[in-house]
């Protein structure tokens, strides 16, 4: 998140920062708590205070004293105002209490959902990383395997190298299975095969397209046929875990008699 971060600050909690300072502190109690992104930030008007992140992919039902309990011991350390922001990565929309309200104590923080922003604001970053947040975005009318798509052929521009590719594939290999769109996933990968290599990637050789002759050699493969001797997960699963396509799970169950 931190190649994210400049852009999701701008866009999405819409802070005019001028400079910013990574605060690196853990905040020691009876126990250590480790915050996600505590920045000490100077805005336009020239006010210093402290800004503090968490993300989010599910709910969590003690998120506001999470926060009341961070937000306590940043005043406490630092002596400036603290803004406070969760950002929710999850599919669905979140339900966490954002405040808390007692006799004689009250607190609140920002709740943000990348689901409440069109996808477009994302897709038209100038910084590859940002880009593929658009598939945790809005997809309005748009059918996911299309989104996808454009998000492969938009960073498919700032591939410089194979393993660069191959950093921005694994970032967003984990962001779709945070939507459950594994199988989209892959739609847009047969469509954009161009992005990938196949003499680049491991996870998508020949093997995968061509019967597995390549394919049957690479550790990925082995994970899958290891998952499918324990018996515990469905196809689907498998795929999710291992990032292939569920084609290539049955091709390896039928060849293996499993």
């Amino acid at each position: 998140m931190r190649f994210v971060l400049p852009g999701l600050i701008r866009k999405i909690l819409k802070l005019n920062i001028v400079k910013s300072i990574i605060l690196t502190d853990k905040l020691q109690t009876t126990r250590q708590r480790e915050a996600d992104c505590v920045l000490k930030v100077l805005d336009i008007h020239g006010k210093w205070y402290v800004l503090h992140i968490e993300f989010q992919s599910s709910d969590d039902a003690k998120m506001a004293w999470r926060m009341a309990g961070y937000r306590l011991m940043l005043s406490e350390i630092h002596q400036l105002l603290v803004r406070q922001y969760v950002i929710h990565l999850g599919e669905e929309k979140s339900t966490m209490p954002c405040s808390i309200t007692e006799p004689g104590f009250s607190f609140e923080y920002t709740l943000i959902s990348l689901r409440d922003f069109p996808y477009q604001v994302f897709l038209a970053s100038d910084n590859p990383e940002e880009r593929l947040l658009a598939v945790l975005a809005d997809f309005g009318k748009d059918k996911p395997e299309e989104v996808i798509t454009k998000v492969l052929q938009s960073v498919e521009k700032a591939e410089s190298d194979g393993l660069e590719g191959n950093k921005y594939f694994e970032q967003l290999r984990i962001l779709v299975q945070l939507r459950n769109l594994a199988k989209q996933f892959n739609i847009a990968m047969l469509k954009t095969s161009t992005f990938f290599k196949e003499e680049r990637d491991p996870l998508y050789q020949k093997g995968e397209a061509k019967g597995l002759q390549k394919g049957a050699q690479n550790k990925s493969f082995e994970v899958v046929k290891n998952m499918l001797l324990s018996g515990r997960l469905t196809v689907a699963e498998i795929a999710v875990f291992a990032g292939v396509s569920e084609d290539v799970v049955h091709s390896i169950k039928a060849e293996n008699n499993l």
